[in-house]
């Protein structure tokens, strides 16, 4: 017996959630620990809250 199409669609597409569901946790992870130190890297840089943010963006 082989995996037939629907199996493989499933096998898919659970792929394709759990790579976005650890993308998005480490998004979110990264967004906590960035706000945390930001003051930090500021005074550390010399610069501002908002240069920081800047660079960040771009």
């Amino acid at each position: 017996m082989s995996a037939g199409p629907t199996t493989t669609a499933r096998t898919s597409s659970g792929l394709v959630l759990a790579v976005l569901a650890a993308s998005q946790f480490l998004m979110t992870v990264d967004s906590s620990v960035m706000n945390v130190s930001m003051a930090a890297v500021a005074a550390d840089l010399g610069t501002t809250i908002t240069g920081i943010q800047t660079a960040i963006t771009l």
